[in-house]
């Protein structure tokens, strides 16, 4: 290795976390948005990526510094003339580092610094880590969380879909392509479109039930966007799509058979190239029955006796 190597590939360094029942989820969406399999809580890379589509990318990392020796860093720092006032630097740990190098690997590289430490509300925040041997020290951007927000509609339903599964989906569904023309054929809601929609994805919506889709429309607008999902069965369209997203309706609520969801995947597999199913049990082989391709799939635990099951399909 150099004696230093400063803003050399890889240049990002992404903070990834999540709670256990979506492991599995967040591995998914992390192949979709990287392109290829993270590490668990981190992922190097040269990609610019915008954190807030995630849920479970907590931060970016800039990384302005990375070497085998502390100390190497620390001279090129002094070099650099580094200057920031009200900055903070925290240390992510990965590699297993004992707690006293911790403090004073921080402590060396914070006096190289010209300007205040703050000890909270800073203005510059700063990590450094190690990653299988290697010392790595950049600037942090927190994702800035804006999906809690959305939580809270003006109707919501006990059965409908967590903003962060449904994030998750949207990333899934386009894998990196934004000019894609998604369908939601059963919206419920609306939670998969206001997700969709704020990343500016063409993405609508069909809803069956009349009081239902009047309180899509009211979440819709309440957030800025057009209430635009009309009553529509969704197995009398004709209009093609380049992703379909199939919550499938389930439970008491829905009153649904197990012969209408199957009409309902027919149907979504007829109207779209690729199609999303997030199903309440394992339907791997009715799916492929029915004639689709398994590309991907993930269970989502939430309880002994409640999961979801995310599957892509061709």
């Amino acid at each position: 290795m150099n004696d230093y190597i400063t803003k050399l590939e890889p240049k990002y360094l992404y903070l990834i976390s999540y709670r256990r029942e979506f492991k599995e989820l967040c591995s998914m969406e992390m192949r979709y948005i990287f392109g290829e399999t993270s590490n668990s809580n981190y992922h190097l890379t040269n990609q610019l990526i915008d954190i807030s589509r995630s849920p479970f990318i907590k931060g970016r990392v800039t990384i302005l510094y990375s070497n085998e020796k502390i100390d190497t860093i620390e001279k090129k720092m002094i070099e650099d003339n580094l200057s920031f006032n009200n900055y903070k630097i925290h240390f992510s740990k990965f590699d297993e580092v004992p707690y006293q190098t911790r403090l004073e690997s921080m402590r060396a590289l914070g006096t190289t610094i010209n300007g205040d430490f703050a000890i909270k509300d800073p203005n510059v925040e700063f990590i450094l880590t190690k990653i299988d041997g290697v010392w790595i020290f950049g600037k942090l951007e927190a994702n800035p969380n804006e999906w809690i927000k959305r939580r809270k509609k003006p109707y919501n339903y006990s059965h409908a879909l967590d903003v962060k599964i449904a994030m998750a989906v949207i990333n899934i569904a386009i894998n990196n392509n934004f000019d894609l023309k998604v369908i939601d054929p059963c919206c419920g809601i609306g939670t998969l479109l206001i997700e969709g929609r704020t990343q500016g994805i063409d993405i609508l919506g069909y809803e069956i039930n009349p009081l239902v889709k009047q309180h899509c429309n009211i979440n819709l607008n309440h957030f800025g966007f057009k209430p635009d999902v009309n009553k529509i069965d969704m197995l009398k369209t004709i209009e093609h799509y380049d992703v379909a997203i199939l919550d499938l309706p389930y439970g008491q609520s829905s009153l649904i058979t197990r012969e209408e969801q199957i009409a309902l995947i027919r149907k979504s597999k007829e109207i779209s190239d690729k199609l999303v199913i997030i199903t309440m049990d394992n339907m791997s082989n009715i799916i492929q029955d029915i004639g689709l391709t398994i590309v991907d799939t993930c269970k989502i635990k939430k309880s002994n006796t409640f999961s979801r099951y995310v599957t892509v399909c061709t």
